[in-house]
């Protein structure tokens, strides 16, 4: 019974043994320090130089300044921002970079009327003006 408990511990012993002189190999990692740094595999990736043309962080300030005698609602890429009264002004924030201005006016017997800027680029923290007539 003895000699069957020490058999199996010789034979994990063994296992074991050849085990950790199998992984550990001193001569794979002399070559990779031995390596230049040329060759070695970044872990961070490299940012776009132009990722932050393409999307610029921060916010804008844009005032639509209603010249009409009508109440305008106004939006800022299809989000409503406020009401402008005739002769006032709204300042609102926008996102920085590509944005289309918009406003409109809705009338009870008559079709509504709309402004559209088109694409506009706008940059962070500037401050900008959307002088609306009729």
């Amino acid at each position: 019974m003895i000699s069957k408990a020490i058999a199996y511990l010789i034979v994990a012993s063994i296992l074991s043994a050849g085990a950790f002189t199998s992984t550990a190999n001193a001569a794979e990692k002399v070559e990779f320090n031995n390596t230049s740094p040329s060759t070695l595999v970044s872990l961070t990736p490299k940012a776009n130089v132009n990722a932050g043309l393409l999307e610029p962080q921060g916010l804008s300030v844009v005032s639509f300044v209603n010249n009409t005698r009508w109440t305008l609602h106004c939006y800022v890429n299809g989000e409503y921002k406020g009401v402008v009264y005739p002769n006032h002004y709204l300042p609102v924030y926008a996102p920085s970079g590509y944005v289309v201005l918009s406003a409109r006016v809705d009338f009870v017997n008559a079709p509504s009327l709309f402004w559209n800027s088109g694409w506009l680029y706008y940059y962070p923290g500037g401050t900008y003006t959307w002088r609306l007539t009729a």
